[in-house]
C-alpha cells in the first residue's frame, strides 16, 4: 500500500493501492483510473429532440478502507449513476462480452454495422 499525495502536497491518511488515483476521504476509498469506452449505439432522447448524444462506457476499480464487501468494479453509462460489481462479476461479465463479440463476429464474418 502506498500513501495517495493529494494535490495540495500532503499525503491523505488512507492508505491506498498503488493504481489509487483519486481518494474520497468522505466514503474512506481509493478509486483507479477511470477508463472509458465510447458507446456509438446509444441512442439517448435530449430535450425531446430525439438526438444521438456522445456517450461512453465507463469503468474504475475502487478500493475501500471499510472492508472487502466495499471492493468493487464500477461500470457505468456516461455520468448516470452505474452498476457496482464484485471482482469476480466483472471478469464473468468481461468474458461474456468476448463471447456475445466472437458469436457476432462469426455470424457477420467480422463485418461492422
Amino acid at each position: 500500500m502506498s500513501r495517495y499525495q493529494g494535490t495540495v502536497g500532503e499525503p491523505r491518511v488512507i492508505p491506498c493501492p498503488s493504481w489509487c488515483v483519486y481518494q474520497d476521504p468522505s466514503d474512506e476509498a481509493c478509486h483507479s483510473t477511470e477508463r472509458r469506452v465510447p458507446a456509438t449505439r446509444y441512442h439517448r432522447d435530449r430535450y425531446g429532440d430525439d438526438d444521438w448524444a456522445d456517450a461512453y462506457f465507463t469503468t474504475y476499480a475502487t478500493f475501500s478502507r471499510l472492508g472487502p464487501r466495499h471492493h468493487l468494479v464500477h461500470l457505468g453509462l456516461g455520468e448516470a449513476t452505474g452498476f457496482e460489481l464484485t471482482a469476480d462479476e466483472a471478469r464473468q461479465l468481461a468474458e461474456a462480452l468476448i463471447l456475445a463479440a466472437a458469436d457476432l463476429e462469426a455470424a457477420t464474418g467480422g463485418e461492422q454495422a
